[in-house]
């Protein structure tokens, strides 16, 4: 299979499971609706408010939550798999390299440049946005300029994502640090996800994944 068709499949299956999660979403959101109707459904709509409510969640912030980690997860999935490809056909742009002899000896191919994609990924997913989004670029081949206010809204998601993760989705100096970075300035404290967050940013998502695969099949056809 040619690169071009290997980048195709890796975008083709993140739009699938991203429209999956908006779909989904909707459904929840229609649901509680409806719910509202049925006695039995309301009842246990109630029990589980009661569950959230002592941490100041909503039933929409749970769900918009559950599904903003899945969607960030998705997109760094798709970011890591694309870099497999071209580590593929270049090995070389990882540069220096270091790993233990068993690696070298037991594991294939396929599994060092596997672990050497991953472990470029984790290297620049640190740096600043506008570093990391220059340095993916240059392993890729491409210009990911024209996208920078895409991407700078996927790393606001990734670090509220984080926030979610780790502090109850409760603004933080490392969030503001990477907002400010970007350019961002957001004073409120509470970074809940609301419906209408999460599916403006699950469909910019898209539209980065989709503006990068363009690139790359441009770039490889």
């Amino acid at each position: 299979m040619t690169i071009k068709k290997e980048i195709l499949k890796h975008e083709l299956r993140y739009a699938e499971k991203n429209a999956a999660l908006l779909k989904s979403l909707a459904f929840i959101m229609d649901s509680l609706n409806i719910a509202l109707d049925d006695n039995n459904i309301k009842s246990h709509l109630l029990d589980f408010d009661k569950y959230l409510s002592p941490h100041n969640i909503s039933i929409e912030n749970h769900f918009c939550g559950m599904h903003l980690i899945n969607g960030i997860s998705l997109v760094e999935s798709f970011l890591v798999d694309i870099t497999r490809e071209i580590i593929k056909l270049y090995p070389a742009k990882v540069g220096k390299a270091v790993f233990p002899l068993s690696d070298l000896l037991f594991k294939s191919k396929d599994e060092i440049i596997n672990k050497a994609a991953d472990e470029f990924i984790n290297k620049i997913m640190y740096k600043k946005p506008s570093e990391y989004i220059i340095e993916l670029g240059s392993l890729l081949s491409i210009n990911l300029q024209d996208l920078t206010n895409d991407w700078y809204i996927y790393i606001e998601a990734k670090a509220r994502r984080d926030l979610g993760v780790h502090n109850s989705w409760q603004q933080n100096d490392i969030y503001r640090r990477k907002i400010e970075e970007i350019g961002f300035k957001d004073d409120l404290t509470d970074k809940k996800p609301t419906f209408i967050y999460i599916c403006d940013t699950l469909e910019t998502c898209n539209k980065l994944v989709h503006g990068i695969s363009l690139k790359l099949k441009e770039k490889y056809s």
